[in-house]
């Protein structure tokens, strides 16, 4: 659909470059998560006169909202992409009538239909990533203990609150219920407790930090892989 829609969009000089932005996001978002390519270049090299561009904790905050901007641009790309698919019904019933002999009007229904039932399965290869790409992000910023802004941009308001342990109400149950229903309620707060020492939000941000890298690489593979299969075929047809 890349192919197709720089195509149908080759007048159109903005909506020509949302399309590239599109296409190598994935490989953006990929590289701010590589160490020496992304933490290295925005926190410790030293620009000239501007210095180091972020601190530490400003460069979590971009790396967490690159990916939801891209996402939105993906989301308001959609009817650009579905179109060009789309449109693949009308080029091949030129390529029909381009053809030497009498063809058959169920052919052509064959061909348009063709591309019709297959618009699920290419609106979910599209919009699939995007929604496991966004859930995984508000995962990461909710339990990885992540802002959305840095403490410099918004101050307080940035800062993580750790969770603080709360009375359960089966500890308030009046003594009439009796003490068993409050030893397992206990014990299972110890429990909880200890659970909370192992999944801490470091643990999350690894893990989730992890998931969104491999995310990005599998999406952006399968699209530089789809895009060389279609530009080796359609010059080779």
């Amino acid at each position: 659909m890349y192919n197709d829609a720089q195509k149908y969009c080759i007048d159109n000089f903005i909506i020509r470059m949302l399309l590239h932005v599109n296409f190598v996001a994935p490989l953006l978002v990929m590289l701010l998560w590589l160490k020496p390519v992304g933490r290295e270049v925005f926190t410790k090299v030293q620009w000239g006169q501007y210095g180091i561009l972020m601190s530490a904790e400003a460069f979590e905050s971009f790396r967490l909202l690159l990916p939801l901007l891209l996402s939105v641009l993906r989301l308001c790309l959609t009817s650009v992409h579905m179109q060009a698919y789309l449109n693949l019904a009308h080029e091949r019933i030129q390529l029909l009538r381009n053809e030497a002999g009498r063809i058959a009007n169920i052919e052509l229904q064959r061909k348009v239909a063709r591309v019709f039932y297959y618009s699920s399965v290419v609106m979910l290869h599209y919009i699939l990533p995007i929604i496991l790409l966004l859930n995984i992000i508000f995962l990461l910023k909710t339990l990885g203990g992540l802002s959305w802004c840095s403490d410099s941009l918004c101050g307080q308001f940035s800062q993580y609150v750790p969770e603080t342990s709360t009375p359960t109400v089966l500890a308030k149950l009046p003594e009439a219920i009796g003490s068993s229903l409050k030893d397992v309620s206990e014990q299972f707060h110890v429990a909880l407790s200890s659970l909370k020492l192992v999944f801490t939000p470091v643990f999350f941000k690894g893990i989730l930090s992890y998931a969104l890298w491999w995310l990005c690489g599998v999406n952006f593979a399968s699209q530089a892989f789809g895009l060389t299969y279609y530009s080796y075929f359609s010059e080779h047809r």
